[in-house]
């Protein structure tokens, strides 16, 4: 790998919206400007903020219904391929969440169940709750978490102004802190706009080319950007090149980081799992499937991964990794994934997202696009996703990570933010 980085654009979440009627916006040229500006969080003292996290009021069930969210949806995105695949379920809740402050009947009904909040109101309030959470904490050295939002609106289509809700503004600003501009669709400089803030909101490390439909109404873009670094630093010398088996028996040669810790790990039913700890911002599991047990066995299964990401380890003792470096991208149109699971009604040309303008509009485009790589030092990720309208002791024992073969890992803190499936980690 050239440099220590692994970052991942996910989703763009370019969640587009196009108008239900009409024959598409008026032709112009203008670049965006922006309409809002949105308030600095406040970075706490580590003890400081240890004090007041309680006080930030995410509920355990917001955690909960997060962590449902990524199990559901893993499988859908992830399973099925022979590539690598990389997404991220905390840039894909988030932008949805947005979408869903401005649903109302049977659309919002299915989205908010696929999210696992009862109503628009309390899932703006623990999302706003959780990015102040996010943003207010500390950093240690280099290390940052950063989550941002932003809505991008054309003023007209088909040749007449569109009014957007002031109330769905009023709440993308306020709990998800979306900056918004008024945008052109018909032009490449919204699309190289949208480029210059991604680019800014991920510290420089994802510049996509943004391809816009002149038909939408209505974007919604998430960003995620984590840069961390193991607790114990890889040693590179006990680096090696070492044998990769992929699904269909062909050998690849990679390089694989070892060390053996003293510490916690899952034994379950088709697979063993541990973690190797950041500094800041969580863990890393790393998930190796039994021998004869494919990844899809793990990821087709909602259960075993909710039971991965929630549940406790249950044994302890000494822990052999040897994980391949890698670096990789991987893009996903995730519409039919959403559809799939239960979220269909939004797609359609009678959805209703009144409370987003006087237009009638529909999801038109959910796409997410990923890189991500590991060194013996840490983890750089990032995210982008776009949405379009149209305890006790345990028993001593030990267990082997030996990843020379197809795995899954995830990386977490208190909630999912990044799972992936390895199936050639020689490949970028």
């Amino acid at each position: 790998m050239k440099r220590f980085a692994a970052f991942i654009l996910a989703a763009g979440m370019l969640l587009c919206f196009g108008c239900a009627d009409g024959d598409g916006p008026a032709k112009s040229s203008a670049a965006p400007t922006q309409l809002n500006r949105v308030e600095n969080v406040k970075v706490l003292s580590f003890d400081k903020w240890s004090e007041q996290r309680e006080a930030m009021g995410v509920d355990e069930s917001t955690y909960g219904a997060m962590a449902a969210f990524a199990a559901k949806s893993a499988g859908k995105v992830l399973s099925g391929t022979e590539r690598n695949a990389n997404y991220s379920p905390f840039s894909l809740y988030y932008a949805l969440a947005m979408a869903a402050q401005g649903a109302n009947g049977k659309t919002a009904e299915e989205m908010l169940n696929l999210l696992g909040v009862s109503d628009a109101k309390t899932l703006a309030e623990q999302c706003g709750n959780m990015y102040r959470m996010i943003a207010s904490r500390e950093r240690d050295g280099k290390a940052e978490l950063m989550l941002a939002d932003s809505l991008w609106l054309s003023d007209n289509y088909d040749g007449a102004k569109v009014n957007y809700n002031q109330d769905f503004l009023d709440v993308c600003a306020k709990q998800f802190y979306a900056e918004v501009f008024g945008a052109d669709f018909t032009g490449q400089k919204t699309a190289d706009a949208m480029t210059k803030w991604i680019k800014e909101k991920t510290n420089g490390t994802l510049a996509p080319e943004m391809e816009l439909d002149p038909e939408t109404m209505l974007s919604i873009i998430n960003t995620l950007y984590l840069k961390d670094e193991w607790t114990d630093r890889f040693d590179k010398n006990s680096t090696a090149d070492g044998t990769f088996t992929k699904a269909n028996g062909e050998k690849v040669t990679c390089s694989f980081m070892n060390a053996i810790k003293n510490q916690g790990f899952m034994r379950g039913e088709n697979y063993t799992a541990s973690m190797v700890s950041m500094k800041n911002f969580g863990s890393m599991w790393f998930i190796l499937p039994d021998e004869g047990v494919s990844t899809d066995d793990i990821l087709s299964s909602p259960e075993t991964l909710e039971e991965i990401l929630t549940g406790e380890t249950n044994g302890y003792g000494m822990v052999t990794f040897s994980i391949p470096k890698f670096e990789f991208t991987s893009k996903f149109n995730l519409k039919e994934a959403l559809k799939s699971l239960g979220m269909e009604k939004a797609f359609d040309s009678d959805a209703d997202f009144s409370g987003i303008s006087d237009r009638a509009a529909f999801i038109s485009a959910v796409k997410q696009e990923t890189y991500i790589a590991i060194d013996e030092v840490g983890v750089e990720a990032s995210a982008f996703t776009q949405i379009d309208y149209c305890g006790a002791g345990m028993p001593q024992d030990n267990a082997e990570l030996i990843l020379d073969r197809p795995f899954i890992y995830i990386i977490k803190g208190s909630t999912p933010l990044f799972m992936g499936v390895i199936n050639d980690p020689s490949a970028n």
